[in-house]
């Protein structure tokens, strides 16, 4: 495919992404139908996608809380999406829930509620375990 909608795969043009060209064109590219892929029965998962140069974010509580108000998920369904989606999207089975046979690494986050993920950016873990090892009090 070519033409003045489509810029191909390959070195970036001179001062800018390629990606970011033809997302400025397509304002609709910027999001990925989250809708209609649940609605498709998708596994929906996130995750920070921590890495220099194009995601800063650490925080999957801010990650939960981008979720909840960016693609309006509920705060459920963007909980099962950081935990059980992550863990199917690498196919891992054997974890991303707290149930008999699952291996967890577990964070008690500071807050009263799952809905403090809507509203309340950057909540601060209080404990974490990994591997039944509490790691953070």
């Amino acid at each position: 495919m070519t033409g003045p909608d489509f810029v191909g795969v390959g070195a970036p043009r001179s001062g800018t992404s390629w990606l970011y060209e033809v997302l400025s064109r397509h304002p609709a590219l910027w999001l990925p139908p989250v809708k209609e892929l649940i609605a498709a029965g998708a596994v929906i998962a996130l995750g920070t996608d921590h890495n220099p140069g194009t995601s800063g974010i650490t925080s999957m509580s801010v990650v939960v809380a981008m979720a909840v108000a960016v693609f309006k998920l509920s705060v459920e369904r963007a909980l099962i999406a950081a935990t059980v989606g992550g863990a199917l999207s690498v196919s891992r089975s054997d974890r991303g829930a707290v149930a008999p046979s699952m291996l967890a690494d577990l964070v008690l986050w500071d807050a009263d509620h799952e809905g403090a993920f809507a509203w309340a950016y950057g909540l601060r873990p209080l404990r974490v375990w990994r591997g039944g090892a509490q790691v953070l009090s």
